[in-house]
């Protein structure tokens, strides 16, 4: 990601496991184990700085929006935007943006 001038990256979870996993120096031996190292690995290796937040499911519809998104796409299909976003992404932003209404 430094190729593209992103240094520092901040994941937001709302699986509070997943934080704890993530941010443990402890291998985890469970099956899923090896996938964490390369994670960690990775976070590690790609940015100057990394943190994992906890995030309420309802503060992270958009996250959820666009991974069923990516889950629709054929398995060898591989979809980037850079600069503008289309129309159905910059819908489920504003669709999360706090009300004004008072």
């Amino acid at each position: 990601m430094a190729k593209w001038g992103c240094n520092k990256v901040m994941l937001k979870t709302d699986s509070v496991q997943l934080k704890k996993v993530i941010c443990s120096e402890e291998y985890d031996l469970s099956a899923l184990g090896t996938m964490f190292k390369e994670i960690k690995y990775q976070l590690h290796v790609g940015f100057s700085e990394a943190c994992v937040v906890n995030c309420p499911r309802a503060y992270n519809l958009v996250a959820h929006r666009l991974a069923a998104f990516s889950a629709s796409l054929n398995f060898d299909e591989c979809v980037t935007w850079l600069g503008h976003l289309p129309e159905f992404v910059l819908n489920f932003v504003a669709g999360d943006l706090p009300s004004n209404d008072m």
